[in-house]
């Protein structure tokens, strides 16, 4: 089957197929995406957090922020001042 014969099919689907197909394709994306192409290469559970927080972050964008430059220096530094504080014992 060549590309052009699976665009006339999912083209066809009726609208509720259609849903469900692309819903699928979606997850496979992401799998393909994840896993270099390679299925099988994540677990269950880590697909669905992968999953669970597209779906929070498509729900409320403003909960991502950027990473710039200097991310993951600060990144280090709460790492760092965290591992300080629990050594001090607070």
């Amino acid at each position: 089957m060549s590309l052009k014969d699976i665009e006339l099919q999912v083209r066809q689907l009726p609208k509720q197929d259609l849903a469900k197909f692309s819903e699928w394709f979606d997850g496979f994306r992401e799998v393909n995406a994840l896993t270099g192409g390679v299925p099988g290469e994540i677990e269950a559970a880590q697909r669905e957090e992968v999953l669970r927080r597209k779906s929070e972050y498509l729900a409320n964008p403003a909960l991502a922020s950027a990473w710039d430059d200097g991310f993951f220096d600060r990144l280090r530094q709460r790492l760092a001042d965290a591992r300080a504080q629990e050594a001090a014992g607070h």
